[in-house]
């Protein structure tokens, strides 16, 4: 048999009669580099025929030209590749030239693009040609500041790229999206409004070049997905266009999450057992320390790549209402492995910080990735299961300890669970002997779903205490997303109930504003809930201090920065804002209600009353609470106290409201948002009628 067959692959024990179909067989199941020596060094894209690669080129310079296109080139066209391999895209390698003289070349090379591209225009004016030759020079010029606006501002909330080498060797299409991103964060630090505005169109720009050269590259061979840095630019595309707050882009960003998610699926990327056969180092091959690090950062990086995409599955689709593409059931991937290992700067530093860890044993051991010793860690499903027992796993909770981003991907599931148990529970007609509207899961699944929050909780609170500037953010969203399901166990969402699905973020966030100050979750689910008093919310007094908690870190700044907030942290808060702002209007219609009511110690501590001073207390300044209290001291004048307060209590509240989406401009849904309340607070937000208080 070995005789008739003696073609063998060197990446897997196949054997082939002919050494033609050994070499189709590598190409397409390998995707070996060697095999296709033909590179674009626009894009980094490989291919087996010189004409097939020229014709991909030649799209590249087309759509880049402000960049490729060098006057009196045509005719040399490797010189122009080899000149923009190594300025536009090489300039962070270990070989880069940082003298002046190498500078200046690339500052000219770049403003003769500029000048040529402009120029080709027919479209633009000699004013807009010299604004937008400026801009370009400036972004071109200033990169690596706006890269480092990324990892100074994004990277610690959300760290999808390893920063030591994704720096190295970065592809254009990889340094443009960070780029663009970058530019958001940098933004706000212009003086003017026009100059703002101009970096923000450039930067919509570079990600609109950047998602059009991501579906060529894929066109052109669909399974160029499977590569590392392919994968994170097509997750950062997507990030920036669905909270752009921009309707088109947010269509295009949902269109490229769901390409991502059949072909991972096709691929077999959902799986870690399909990733890791196909990988670089086999057994019986010596490797170095920095190849195990390599080795760990591949993996580790398209684990954190696949847990991106059920993520945003659940943060971009939720608000909007809209089913998610996954499930935490299709993931098969180990949990994330701790975080100060992907912080290592060198394999020396991350071999230090292997320890004694069970789980990062077989890291340094050939073909031994099979012995993990905690079952519970290798995968997101059996991780929730654990956590929903009395006694989950101490190995788990080491790893939730250990990694903030699968606590993250663990509460986000957790989240998504609780949504999908609403809806089929909101499908079915009303119990007559429980008729609350707002009751969804049975007494034991809101323990198993307690239990896991309240482990996860204790991690987060613990870690939140000693936490810094640097990972206080990322702690902070898990303890919002933490709460919010909370919350989504008694309150479930208005848009869910209403069946009201939307068509970008910006919509989900206006729709459900509208929706709060109108309370139709009780119309939504029984008649019943019309003809009779509702006296639910005073069952958030449960959730109040942690309520109180919210509201004060978004009136207080102090370790906060919304400045360096990821977008999906602003949702979150703002969707926990909304809640507070419907037990406020709660509160004050029942003080209403009972205005004209004999004044008795007893109401002084009633749910409502409690409810709208803790509020009160959080948003009113020092001058302004010392005479409430004064007021408040003084039980023969309660009444008309409260009564004059409660005018005004939802006035102010949203007035901070409003601060907090002006506080937050680095993404463009914070403009829109402030538009959207500005909108409510100019027609009379107080005319809305709460309907409990009728």
């Amino acid at each position: 048999m070995e005789l008739s067959r003696p073609f063998t692959c060197t990446e897997c024990s196949q054997t082939f009669t002919r050494n033609e179909n050994l070499e189709r067989h590598k190409r397409s199941r390998h995707g070996s580099d060697s095999r296709r020596p033909f590179k674009c060094y626009t894009c980094r894209a490989r291919f087996t025929r010189k004409d097939v690669c020229k014709r991909h080129s030649e799209r590249c310079r087309g759509a880049f030209g402000r960049v490729l296109t060098v006057p009196g080139a045509e005719g040399e066209p490797e010189q122009t590749e080899s000149v923009i391999d190594e300025t536009a895209m090489s300039s962070n390698g270990q070989d880069a030239d940082d003298s002046p003289e190498a500078n200046a070349s690339v500052d000219t090379t770049v403003a003769m693009n500029d000048e040529t591209y402009h120029d080709s225009s027919p479209e633009t004016g000699g004013g807009t040609v010299s604004r937008d030759l400026l801009s370009s020079e400036f972004m071109i010029n200033h990169s690596e500041s706006f890269i480092a606006a990324y990892f100074e501002c994004f990277h610690p909330s959300f760290p999808l790229l390893h920063r030591q080498s994704v720096r190295r060797d970065m592809p254009k299409l990889s340094k443009q999206i960070l780029v663009a991103i970058g530019i958001l964060y940098s933004r706000p630090r212009h003086s003017s409004e026009e100059d703002a505005d101009l970096v923000l169109r450039q930067s919509q720009t570079l990600w609109q070049d950047g998602q059009e050269e991501l579906w060529r590259l894929v066109e052109t061979d669909w399974r160029e997905i499977r590569r590392t840095w392919v994968m994170q630019a097509w997750l950062l595309h997507i990030i920036y266009g669905a909270f752009t707050g921009n309707a088109t882009h947010f269509d295009k960003a949902k269109k490229m999450l769901r390409w991502v998610v059949d072909a991972a699926r096709d691929l077999g990327l959902l799986r870690q057992s399909v990733f890791t056969s196909t990988t670089r180092f086999h057994d019986g091959e010596e490797q170095t320390l920095h190849d195990h690090w390599m080795s760990y950062v591949e993996s580790e990086s398209m684990k954190l790549c696949m847990y991106t995409i059920l993520f945003l599955d659940s943060h971009i689709f939720s608000p909007c209402n809209i089913r998610p593409l996954t499930t935490p059931i299709e993931l098969d991937w180990e949990l994330p492995l701790p975080g100060s290992l992907w912080e290592a700067d060198t394999s020396l530093s991350w071999a230090q910080r292997l320890g004694d860890e069970p789980r990062t044993l077989y890291l340094t051991r050939s073909g031994d990735a099979s012995g993990i010793p905690c079952p519970t860690t290798k995968s997101l499903n059996l991780a929730i299961q654990s956590l929903m027992t009395d006694t989950p796993s101490p190995q788990l909770l080491a790893a939730l300890k250990a990694s903030t981003m699968a606590a993250i991907f663990i509460l986000t599931s957790l989240e998504s669970l609780v949504r999908e148990f609403t809806r089929c529970y909101y499908q079915m007609p009303p119990a007559l002997a429980d008729p609350n509207a707002f009751h969804i899961l049975t007494q034991s699944q809101n323990r198993q779903v307690s239990a896991a929050l309240r482990y996860a909780a204790e991690i987060i609170t613990a870690q939140l205490a000693q936490a810094n500037s640097s990972n206080w953010h990322i702690l902070k969203f898990a303890d919002r997303i933490a709460l919010s399901v909370k919350l989504a166990l008694c309150k479930p969402d208005d848009l869910l109930i209403g069946g009201i699905v939307e068509n970008s973020v910006v919509a989900g966030l206006t729709t459900a504003t509208h929706l709060t100050l109108g309370l139709q979750v009780g119309a939504r689910r029984s008649l019943q809930n019309l003809l009779r008093y509702n006296s639910g919310d005073d069952g958030m007094l449960v959730f109040l201090d942690d309520l109180m908690d919210v509201l004060s870190s978004v009136t207080s700044l102090d370790k906060q920065d919304p400045l360096r907030e990821v977008p999906w942290a602003t949702v979150a808060t703002y969707r926990i804002l909304l809640a507070i702002w419907r037990l406020l209007r709660w509160a004050t219609g029942e003080m209403r209600r009972k205005a004209g009511s004999r004044t008795t110690v007893r109401s002084r501590f009633e749910a409502s009353t409690i409810v709208f001073n803790s509020i009160l207390e959080v948003i009113s300044s020092p001058e302004e609470l010392e005479s409430q209290t004064r007021r408040l001291s003084r039980p023969a004048r309660e009444t008309t106290a409260l009564g004059m307060t409660s005018d005004d209590s939802e006035a102010r509240f949203m007035e901070m409201v409003l601060q907090f989406w002006k506080d937050r401009p680095v993404w463009s849904m914070g403009s829109f948002m402030t538009t959207v309340l500005e909108e409510i607070i100019s027609a009379g937000g107080m005319a809305y009628e709460l309907r409990g208080a009728e």
